[in-house]
């Protein structure tokens, strides 16, 4: 733990952002939805400008983009557990301390897209940072979510159709 103007920076586990990044690729290696490792990354990359402007927990916001839709609950339902929980679990094997394993949790699963019908449940800022980056992408003029499925609509279903 350090400080950084005054605000509390949390230590992560060394590889943390590494296992992140392939935590990432792997859930969007077939991804036909626009939720893909391109989308991801640009999330990444706006919600650290945005945490360094803010002054929030850089390494919570570059982990927390990163998973953010990994547990979306409009692409990978059911989970078997809720999406939160099954973040803290993989945080936990990822050896992450319970208090930057709640911030991580929050941003990857408490941020939703503008318009969803989801209540904004952002409890910090750094959540604030990765949702407030994922809605700059999603309304830019590079529409990078103009592909997002309607809600409603699963990951599982747009399979489904598929293969039929």
């Amino acid at each position: 733990m350090f400080y950084v103007k005054g605000r509390m920076m949390l230590t992560l586990p060394p590889g943390l952002v590494e296992a992140a990044e392939k935590r990432a690729r792997e859930a969007f290696r077939k991804d036909a939805t626009g939720h893909d490792w391109h989308h991801t990354d640009r999330v990444r990359k706006v919600a650290i400008a945005i945490a360094i402007r803010e002054s929030a927990d850089v390494g919570i916001v570059e982990v927390g983009a990163l998973l953010h839709d990994v547990w979306d609950w409009k692409l990978y339902h059911p989970i078997s557990k809720g999406p939160w929980e099954s973040c803290r679990i993989w945080l936990a094997d990822q050896d992450v301390d319970s208090i930057a394993a709640n911030k991580i949790a929050d941003c990857a699963t408490k941020t939703s897209y503008l318009g969803a019908d989801v209540p904004d449940q952002t409890p910090n800022l750094e959540a604030k940072c990765v949702m407030d980056a994922g809605r700059r992408l999603c309304t830019s003029r590079w529409k990078s979510c103009s592909t997002q499925p309607e809600s409603g609509q699963s990951r599982k279903g747009q399979h489904a159709k598929r293969n039929l």
